[in-house]
Formats: C-alpha cells, structure tokens, sequence
C-alpha cells in the first residue's frame, strides 16, 4: 500500500500509516518491528511506543494529525515519553513522525517540535489551544493531555528538548509527513500539578442541584450528569456556560451523559 493512494483526511494512524511504516522497516531492516510497552518511574501508567527497533536500536512515535484545526501538539506527550524512555531502556534514537495537510502544519501552535532547534517543554505544555480541540477540549496544550490520558501525566520531565529534523516528506495530496530525531537536555525535573485538585464526583442519590466545583474535568462530568433529575439540567447546563462552555462543548462532553 502506498500512503499516496488514499485521501489525506480518510488516512489514519493505527490503520495506514502505522502498517505500512512497519512494513517498510521490515523491507530496509528485514525484520519487522513492534510496539511494546516500556516503563518510566518519571511517567507512569504510559502506553505502548508504537515502533521499537532493536537493530538499529530506536523508539519511534507515529501520529496522522487528520482533520481541522490538527491537533498536532499531541506530539510533545511522545516526546517527553520518549526522552525518559530511551536512556533508560538503552535506546539512543529517538524518532517522531507525524502526518497533517501543509495548512494545520502552517498553523500549528507546535510546529517548532518538528523542526531544528530547542523546546522548552514546560512554555509548550502551557500554550494556549485557540480553538480547543474535541474531544477533549482541554484550554491548554497540557490540560488536553491530561484529560485524554485520564489524569495521567509526567511526574518528571526534561525541562528542554533538542530536535533535529530528519525528513519532510509530500504524501497523500496536501499532507506532509514530518521526522523528527529528539533528546532530551538536562537533567528532569519536577513536573508541575494543577493548582487546584480536581473535584470527586458527588456522591449519593439523584441530585436535584449542583455547585460546579472550581475545575470541573471530564471524569466529574461524567460521575455527576447521569445523576441530576431532570429539573437540575438546564441549571447545570446553565452553569457551564456561564464558565464558558461553548455549545459544542455541552454538546460534545455533557449531553451523552445526562439521563436520558
């Protein structure tokens, strides 16, 4: 299969780019690549590295950013994964690759972690995401990580990362495959927690009110909708948007849990 045969937007990760990376490592290499999980003091709880090579021995992250505005930030989670894991897993090169149309590359608020020069983790982990991305629709590059991994997050972290730019490659009509080698500079460093801890669902039974805690995050959403009588949801709904919760948002992270 070649990438070039199918529509950029109907390309995915694990179903395209992910099988046929691999089967061209199998062709240079001879043999073909896995992903396995490996572990971290520094990052608990991660998933597989999607491509791990043992000769040449490398880590390689794989990302089709398909879709408008990209969320081609997502990259700094496998970048700061794999600073932590190679060293301590013997792995010296460490690879992203990632795919978006040349647009969402050109308006990326993270393309400079795909090209030459130096990040500085903890400044991009805070960038703001303008507009918020679903489904997550996390305010900043780091909150949307953290609610798409379920609360996990990096305990400790590179504070700086070297990228060189390995490759710009045209695919699939407007779309341009990006790699990247990375490392990590500096010894780690503690990283931060949210200032405020987030709130536990609310216990007991059906709930004819509310008071929205001072972060609300998905999984209180999600504890706490299927609960409210119906005379409590529109004053909740109502809530959220006085926190400035879009339509979408209700849409898109409340209304498939309120009771039916």
């Amino acid at each position: 299969m070649s990438l070039s045969e199918i529509q950029g937007d109907d390309l995915r990760e694990r179903g395209h780019l992910d099988p046929f990376f691999k089967a061209e490592c199998e062709r240079h290499l001879g043999a073909r690549p896995v992903a396995r999980t490996l572990r971290s003091k520094d990052f608990p709880r991660l998933g597989p590295v999607d491509v791990v090579l043992e000769r040449p021995r490398a880590l390689i992250e794989l990302k089709w950013a398909h879709g408008a505005p990209a969320k081609i930030f997502e990259g700094l989670w496998d970048a700061l994964k794999l600073a932590l894991l190679g060293p301590a897993h013997g792995y010296d090169a460490l690879y992203l690759v990632t795919g978006a149309s040349r647009g969402q590359w050109s308006n990326s608020e993270s393309a400079d972690l795909f090209r030459t020069g130096e990040v500085d983790t903890l400044e991009a982990w805070n960038r703001a995401l303008v507009p918020r991305r679903g489904p997550n629709y996390g305010a900043t590059v780091g909150e949307d990580l953290v609610i798409g991994a379920h609360g996990n997050r990096p305990l400790r972290a590179h504070p700086t990362l070297a990228v060189q730019t390995v490759t710009a490659s045209a695919v699939a009509d407007d779309y341009e495959l990006r790699a990247v080698r990375i490392s990590g500079v500096g010894s780690v460093i503690r990283w931060p927690t949210p200032e405020a801890t987030p709130a536990s669902p609310v216990t007991g039974g059906d709930l004819a009110s509310v008071t929205l805690p001072p972060r609300v995050t998905q999984a209180w959403i999600e504890g706490t909708a299927p609960r409210l009588t119906s005379a409590a949801v529109e004053p909740f709904l109502r809530a959220l948007r006085e926190r400035g919760w879009s339509e979408t948002d209700l849409a898109v992270r409340v209304r498939p849990h309120l009771p039916s």
